[in-house]
């Protein structure tokens, strides 16, 4: 697959927002992928929430290795998480949060890939770098 190809590229894409039961059991939705990058995003709903009413992090998390995953098979290749460092910066409890994420690096085994979430006022909740290995 050619993701330059715009008709592949949006095959792709079509194929990702409507077939991942974990996203969408999560109410996590894609907005963009293209080869090393994707942003997605997610509408807080109550089960995002904690007991004090916050987005839980476990959600942040999840969220923003969803648009790991999302970045590294953008190349048409299976990879797996393999490690994640990551920082909670700000609370969110309402409305939508939005994950970038971009390649850092691409290897043969390895990617590399940056990913922050923000609020609508586009200040940053949190910042991770996820590792992925390539699994084909």
């Amino acid at each position: 697959m050619d993701l330059t190809n715009e008709r592949e590229g949006r095959e792709y894409f079509e194929r990702m927002r409507n077939t991942n039961a974990y996203t969408l059991h999560n109410h996590f939705e894609y907005d963009e992928i293209r080869l090393d990058y994707c942003k997605a995003h997610l509408d807080v709903v109550p089960e995002s929430r904690n007991p004090e009413g916050n987005v839980h992090g476990g959600c942040y998390f999840s969220l923003a290795d969803s648009c790991a995953g999302a970045v590294a098979r953008s190349d048409r290749h299976t990879w797996v998480s393999l490690d994640a460092s990551c920082n909670w910066l700000r609370a969110a409890s309402e409305g939508r949060i939005t994950a970038i994420g971009k390649t850092k690096r691409r290897g043969r085994t390895i990617c590399v890939v940056d990913v922050d979430i923000f609020d609508e006022a586009e200040r940053l909740l949190f910042s991770a770098v996820f590792s992925l290995f390539r699994v084909d």
